[in-house]
């Protein structure tokens, strides 16, 4: 699917017209009747438009209020909607330009026209792809031990035994010692690492806790964070996923 009905809906909306126009022209039928006759139209073409991804698109709207808040913003990168690819209900769309709302962990799509925002049912998601990052849909259940919540994570490294995965976390904070007037609404963000293998989750939000997950291996793991210059306080995510990585070549 591409979006090209974006810009072609403006036709669309002409056409509609121009039938209606012709209609009127031809016989006298009723005002209601070349209303409803239209609206079935543009309904049909709008539809088409659409294509194959219209269930993608049939979830609530979604109201923005990122416009209050003076630091920072919800999204996971940017306020713009970024390419990448949504598997919604057993299906995978492609081509879809989309945000991620940290807050509400909900992803956001515009409309044909870019009048409206709507964000599918995220029941429904599998997994979703925004600039090249991967989010699974991960349910807490009586049988995940260690995972906080239900909600998407994001994939660091994963083989056949084991992930890494990354949960943001975003909150609205207001500064109130201020006039009313004068408050502000900023963004609190922060990072939780875990280590899926199975239904396990371990968080690994330290070096320590990554070594002690690596405790049959801690020596070399050690001596190979000294030889690759591994620094978790200026990158830690990088490298988390190198010394993952390493760590599951020991064991292959």
């Amino acid at each position: 699917m591409t979006n090209c009905f974006h810009y072609k809906f403006p036709c669309l909306v002409f056409a509609c017209l121009l039938w209606l126009f012709r209609a009127n022209a031809q016989a006298p039928v009723s005002d209601s009747s070349l209303r409803s006759a239209a609206i079935h139209y543009a309904s049909g073409q709008y539809t088409s438009y659409l294509g194959t991804a219209a269930p993608l698109y049939t979830g609530p709207q979604y109201t923005e209020y990122h416009q209050t808040i003076q630091q920072g913003h919800p999204f996971f990168m940017d306020t713009a909607f970024l390419p990448g690819s949504v598997w919604y209900d057993h299906i995978l769309y492609e081509n879809i330009f989309l945000r991620f709302d940290v807050i509400q962990g909900r992803i956001v799509l515009n409309d044909a026209t870019k009048t409206f925002r709507i964000t599918p049912v995220s029941e429904k998601i599998d997994s979703f792809i925004i600039k090249g990052h991967h989010f699974h849909r991960i349910d807490k259940t009586s049988l995940t031990q260690g995972l906080p919540r239900t909600g998407f994570y994001e994939i660091l490294y994963s083989n056949q035994q084991v992930a890494l995965l990354k949960k943001e976390n975003k909150s609205i904070q207001e500064d109130l010692r201020s006039s009313a007037e004068l408050s502000k609404r900023y963004i609190v963000a922060s990072d939780n690492y875990y280590i899926q293998s199975g239904n396990l989750f371990i968080p690994v939000n330290r070096k320590n806790q990554l070594l002690d997950y690596c405790k049959d291996r801690k020596a070399e793991i050690r001596q190979y964070i000294r030889k690759q210059q591994l620094d978790f306080s200026e990158d830690k995510e990088n490298a988390m996923i190198s010394v993952i990585a390493y760590y599951q070549s020991l064991h292959n």
